[in-house]
């Protein structure tokens, strides 16, 4: 995917699905998180990768 904040970048990810036990905690370099529904997920920024790509996997897992 073309990398949000480095023009001319790509970045590489794997996804995983995984179950959580508990609640996820923002920490290190993450500064926020917010939850989003991956069938409507509003007007909130994303970066390309989460648009494009992450949200499409959520959707069909």
């Amino acid at each position: 995917a073309i990398a949000a904040n480095e023009p001319g970048h790509t970045v590489d990810a794997e996804l995983f699905f995984v179950t959580l036990d508990g609640v996820p905690q923002i920490a290190a370099e993450i500064e926020e998180m917010a939850w989003i529904d991956p069938h409507h997920p509003g007007d909130i920024e994303l970066a390309p990768l989460t648009r494009d790509t992450v949200l499409e996997f959520a959707r069909v897992s």
